[in-house]
């Protein structure tokens, strides 16, 4: 059987994306280039006392990986606290206390399950209006938007589809909901812009996988709705920098 393309949209971890697989594409950015970005973010921001949450599952983990990449290349930040959750409100006061007594100004939270992320995120957001506070891209949910939204003011995430905002974008969206009267979230950006370029690429090259393939990692890459769309050599979805957004008036919009 000829080999044929291996398209990932969500939940290939960095050991598997960097690997090389000829056959393999990976529709999103990975968690260390997240974290990598977060890190930045964090540095621009002056940060220098960070407080980690996390859920301890791979992908998270690479999160974290990215982050500390940056961080331990200056002088200016560490990592002052780490832990798994909190899930409850016994656990929130204790990081509340730890925060207070190693001084944190900034809590990086990236939870498997997005609930966990909001919840404690909307808290800390309450409890501690200073702090600068960094969520998971699952929180850019019209869903958890819906019921946090006005306690995640602030809050800042990197999309782990870098879509950009534009007036082609915008245009898309109205024309799309009047039409079908559905609601085209920004994940349905994503898969459009996916499928779109599956079937442009495929109509092209009628050939086999491997012509496939290196349409798709084309370094000119695709014009999607959401920007420009450019995938490396080993198949995984590359930015020169990876969008900043922060939540302001209960939705999520570019913040660098």
């Amino acid at each position: 059987m000829p080999q044929q393309p291996f398209i990932v949209t969500m939940g290939c971890y960095d050991e598997v994306a960097e690997k090389g697989y000829s056959y393999l594409i990976t529709d999103f950015l990975s968690g260390k280039m997240i974290g990598e970005r977060i890190g930045e973010y964090l540095k621009n921001k002056k940060s220098c006392r960070v407080a980690l949450c996390h859920s301890d599952t791979t992908f998270e983990k690479d999160e974290m990986k990215g982050i500390q990449s940056v961080i331990n290349g200056t002088d200016q930040m560490d990592i002052y606290h780490t832990q798994t959750g909190p899930f409850d409100d016994s656990g929130l006061a204790q990081l509340l206390t730890d925060c207070d007594t190693l001084e944190i100004d900034a809590v990086v939270a990236n939870f498997y399950t997005q609930t966990d992320s909001a919840w404690l995120l909307s808290r800390l957001r309450q409890k501690r209006p200073e702090m600068m506070v960094v969520g998971d891209y699952a929180l850019d949910s019209s869903e958890i938007l819906k019921e946090y939204g006005k306690d995640l003011e602030g809050v800042v995430i990197v999309p782990v589809y870098p879509y950009q905002e534009s007036e082609k974008m915008e245009r898309f969206i109205r024309r799309y909901e009047e039409e079908s009267s559905v609601e085209f979230s920004t994940a349905a950006v994503q898969y459009y812009d996916l499928f779109r370029m599956l079937g442009e690429a495929a109509t092209k090259q009628k050939e086999t996988g491997r012509a496939l393939m290196k349409k798709l990692k084309n370094k000119k890459g695709y014009e999607g709705v959401a920007g420009t769309i450019t995938f490396d050599g080993k198949g995984r979805l590359f930015v020169e920098k990876c969008p900043v957004f922060i939540c302001k008036n209960s939705k999520f919009v570019r913040g660098d």
